[in-house]
């Protein structure tokens, strides 16, 4: 239910900012399954950033495995990304950095809204 809170907030952030991700994300390393809420392309890392609940990337081994797969990872707290929140999310986009094609920075990054 969280997760999906989560999911669909991003997915509002998508529309809005105009962002490419896909939700949910799955990894396999070592015969285990690891699903994150999504992954959003170009920022975070070259890769992107993979998101989870801060009790996987903690206590789950969420972080590991994504960065063994080139990801950034980030572990997101339903009480701040379970609703969608412009500027919340931008700041958080601009602190993960772009790692996307300079031709296609959102304008929105630049800008500061």
């Amino acid at each position: 239910m969280i997760k999906d809170q989560i999911a669909n907030a991003w997915l509002m952030a998508a529309r809005d900012l105009d962002l490419d991700i896909v939700s949910p994300f799955v990894l396999v390393q070592d015969e285990q399954r690891y699903e994150f809420i999504a992954l959003i392309k170009e920022f975070g890392s070259p890769q992107g950033t993979l998101l989870c609940l801060p009790e996987e990337w903690d206590d789950s081994g969420f972080a590991i495995v994504a960065e063994n797969n080139d990801f950034y990872c980030s572990g997101l707290y339903a009480q701040s990304y379970s609703r969608y929140d412009r500027q919340r999310f931008v700041e958080t986009l601009k602190d993960w950095g772009w790692f996307g094609d300079k031709s296609n920075v959102p304008p929105w990054y630049d800008t500061g809204s």
